[in-house]
């Protein structure tokens, strides 16, 4: 199984997008996502984070969040989660 996602700031919130695929067939998504109404474009819905596309297509694939974390972490992918915590100066 795999899925596809971007996120981006908008304003002071997140927009996010994904998609997912399993045996080369759509299987959730395309999802769109934002924080608040100021930032929703065309398609997106706005959502709570917990229900981010994200999060949402990371819960399709299995990944269940425990203890405060969210999907991300808990699938440990937050190490990319801020471009800034890996990218190289």
């Amino acid at each position: 199984m795999s899925l596809a996602r971007r996120s981006e700031a908008c304003t002071a919130a997140y927009c996010q997008e994904a998609v997912g695929w399993h045996d080369g067939r759509l299987v959730y998504g395309h999802s769109g996502t934002c924080d608040y109404e100021s930032d929703r474009h065309e398609g997106y819905r706005v959502v709570g984070r917990a229900d981010s596309a994200i999060s949402a297509g990371l819960r399709m694939m299995g990944v269940r969040a425990a203890g405060g974390l969210d999907e991300a972490t808990a699938a440990e992918l937050d190490r990319h989660r801020f471009t800034a915590d890996w990218l190289e100066e």
